[in-house]
């Protein structure tokens, strides 16, 4: 089966890094654009749409061929886009995880179309990472609460990530930085974690990430979300 590679987390400098936060799953899960693979990524992502554009009728895949580990092409917000197929949901529908930017989308198996092997050159360009050294508060892991103050604060923004520890190949324990207006670098994460009462130091890896296909189940305990009014970001 064909397969796209991924950034290689151990092969990254051990000096800051600017980053784009795409998706966040958890403290310990989520994920990242390095800043220096915009442009790449970009002009890769106008040429698929280009040729999806003119010859994609030809490449829908027959249901039957859509299973889990499928590489894809997909139109998303309309401009194509590079995935893998992680779960058949029926016999209609499945999820496919969009590796350039780290979330899931649900399609049909007929709007799935081959991934021609041209555009399985460039490694996926999100790298999953998690806060180094934290871990959760509550016995049952990150709750509601603590997932929706880490999309607050970082998701879709701009910070900087220095890699503490490179696991699995593609994913990194990271210290990460929030970069607010003005390019100020202020307060580590996982002091403002803290800070909150949502995290304390520890050490050892927090999650079960596997090969790309992002098996990981997060069950956070459902609360009605309060933010600390004293915490400053």
């Amino acid at each position: 089966m064909a397969t796209v590679s991924y950034i290689d987390t151990h092969q990254l400098t051990r000096s800051p890094l600017e980053v784009q936060v795409l998706e966040v799953e958890s403290p310990t899960l989520f994920w990242v654009k390095l800043k220096n693979g915009e442009g790449e990524l970009n002009e890769l992502l106008r040429y698929l749409t280009l040729r999806m554009t003119r010859i994609g009728k030809n490449l829908t895949l027959a249901p039957d061929c859509v299973e889990v580990g499928t590489l894809v092409a997909v139109k998303e917000k309309g401009r194509w886009q590079r995935g893998i197929v992680t779960e058949v949901t029926s016999h209609t529908d499945v999820t496919i995880h969009l590796r350039d930017w780290g979330r899931k989308i649900h399609r049909r198996k007929f709007d799935c179309c081959r991934l021609e092997e041209r555009f399985m050159e460039q490694p996926w360009q999100a790298v999953p990472c998690g806060i180094h050294g934290v871990k959760p508060t509550d016995p049952s892991g990150w709750t509601e609460r603590d997932i929706a103050l880490v999309r607050l604060l970082i998701e879709k923004q701009w910070g900087r990530i220095s890699i503490r520890r490179a696991c699995w190949g593609e994913f990194a324990e990271v210290d990460f930085s929030i970069r607010k207006k003005g390019d100020l670098l202020i307060r580590n994460l996982a002091n403002i974690l803290e800070s909150a009462g949502a995290a304390y130091k520890s050490t050892g890896v927090m999650i079960n990430y596997k090969l790309g296909l992002n098996n990981v189940e997060q069950k956070p305990t459902m609360r009605r979300i309060r933010f600390p009014s004293q915490i400053k970001i």
